[in-house]
């Protein structure tokens, strides 16, 4: 059985989104980059470039076992997205 918390807007918040988190945020932290993740508590609103990261998006299904989630990862460079990258882990496919 999962453990199922939820965030302030009510939606699920489960152990596997904030692994997810903690792998992806960590990852860039090593490197010195700046990284905001859905389920992260430090947002940098003054960086000038960052990553912006959903470190599971589909929780609502992913609780429901379907395959139908995703972690989406992109760059934002002056308030503009320019990379984006999509992963979805149970068929191991990327998109970008």
């Amino acid at each position: 059985m999962l453990t199922v918390q939820h965030k302030l807007d009510g939606s699920p918040l489960t152990l596997a989104d904030h692994a997810s988190h903690l792998v992806i945020a960590d990852h860039f932290l090593e490197r010195g980059l700046v990284a905001v993740s859905e389920e992260g508590e430090h947002i940098h609103p003054a960086a000038e470039r960052y990553w912006l990261v959903n470190p599971l998006d589909g929780t609502k299904g992913f609780l429901a076992g379907n395959t139908e989630f995703t972690v989406n990862i992109a760059l934002v460079d002056q308030g503009r997205p320019v990379l984006g990258v999509v992963y979805a882990p149970v068929i191991d496919m990327f998109n970008w």
